[in-house]
């Protein structure tokens, strides 16, 4: 039984495509985007020998204001 209090934030949940997540995204947010799966995908394939990517998951990290600092 699901948890009643349990609730998903995002209007864009479960499992999509990149290029439907994409859509969802401004201009600016895609570049953001495209950088932030680049490493994600990297780092996965590192750690776990495979590129598992959650692209709804980095787009509501994107929108909430995530950036890269060097």
């Amino acid at each position: 039984m699901k948890n009643e209090t349990t609730q998903k934030l995002s209007p864009f949940r479960g499992k999509k495509k990149k290029e439907d997540v994409l859509l969802t995204l401004s201009e600016p947010e895609r570049e953001i985007f495209e950088k932030l799966v680049k490493e994600v995908g990297d780092w996965s394939l590192y750690f776990y020998g495979s590129k598992f990517i959650s692209y709804v998951i980095l787009a509501e990290l994107v929108r909430s204001g995530w950036r890269k600092h060097d």
